[in-house]
């Protein structure tokens, strides 16, 4: 679970609801959820960076949009 306000504008966070991961990311104030697992390596992007609104996987670098996955 994340509260409004806990994820400052360009931070993110995992989150899991319903069995299923998600990364929340704060864009310029507003938030965005996307599924918290790279498709490539199924590593968490969670763990990775946010710079702008991609998110690049911390495992290859592998960079995803927030805002549409």
């Amino acid at each position: 679970m994340a509260n409004v306000g806990e994820i400052p504008d360009g931070g993110m966070k995992h989150v899991e609801a319903n069995g299923k991961e998600f990364l929340v990311g704060n864009w310029e104030g507003k938030y965005y959820a996307i599924s918290d697992r790279c498709g490539h390596m199924n590593a968490r992007l969670s763990s990775g960076n946010l710079r702008g609104n991609e998110v690049a996987c911390g495992l290859h670098g592998a960079k995803f949009d927030i805002t549409n996955g």
